[in-house]
C-alpha cells in the first residue's frame, strides 16, 4: 500500500510471509532492504511512459525455472527465483517470461512489450496494461534494476 508523506513522498506498508528460507545474503539483508525501498521509491516516481521508455536489467541473482511434460515444447510451469534478499519465487505466464529474458539493458520495456505483442498475436495496449504492474513489483523486489540506482 502506498500512501503521500505530508511532504509528498511515497511511503511504503508491506506485510507478507515467506515460506522458504531467505536468499544468500554475504552482506546482510539491511543491503537488500535498501536496495528495495530505493527501488520502491524510484517506480513510485515514475510514470507508466517513463517506465514504457527504461531500460531494464535482471538482476544477477535471479534464475528461472521451466517445467515440462516429457515429448513436450512448451513448459507447463515456470517460475523465477530470487538467490539474494529474501529469496522469493515468482510464477511467469508466457508474456512476462518473455520480457524478464529480454531485460538486458539494451531494450526499453515498452519496445520489448511491443515485439512480445507481435510474437505473442496479442493487442500491445491490453498487453501492456497487462504487463506494467508485473514490471512494477519485479523493480521493487529486486528481480529487475534499471541503468540508475533504483
Amino acid at each position: 500500500m502506498t500512501r503521500p508523506l505530508t511532504g509528498g513522498g511515497p511511503t511504503l506498508r508491506r506485510l507478507e510471509r515467506l515460506p522458504e528460507a531467505l536468499g544468500h545474503n554475504p552482506a546482510g539483508l539491511g543491503t537488500h532492504l535498501a536496495e528495495c525501498l530505493a527501488a520502491h521509491d524510484w517506480q513510485a516516481r515514475t510514470d507508466d511512459a517513463h517506465l514504457l521508455r527504461t531500460n531494464l536489467t535482471v538482476a544477477s541473482d535471479v534464475t528461472e525455472e521451466r517445467h515440462y511434460w516429457p515429448g513436450q515444447q512448451d513448459p507447463t510451469l515456470m517460475t523465477l527465483h530470487q538467490g539474494s534478499g529474501f529469496g522469493r519465487s515468482v510464477p511467469l505466464d508466457t508474456a512476462l517470461a518473455g520480457l524478464v529474458g529480454a531485460c538486458d539493458g539494451d531494450l526499453a520495456v515498452g519496445a520489448i512489450i511491443g515485439a512480445l505483442a507481435q510474437l505473442l498475436d496479442a493487442d500491445e495496449q491490453p498487453l501492456t496494461t497487462e504487463l506494467l504492474p508485473k514490471v512494477r513489483a519485479l523493480v521493487v523486489d529486486s528481480f529487475l534494476t534499471g541503468p540508475e540506482p533504483v
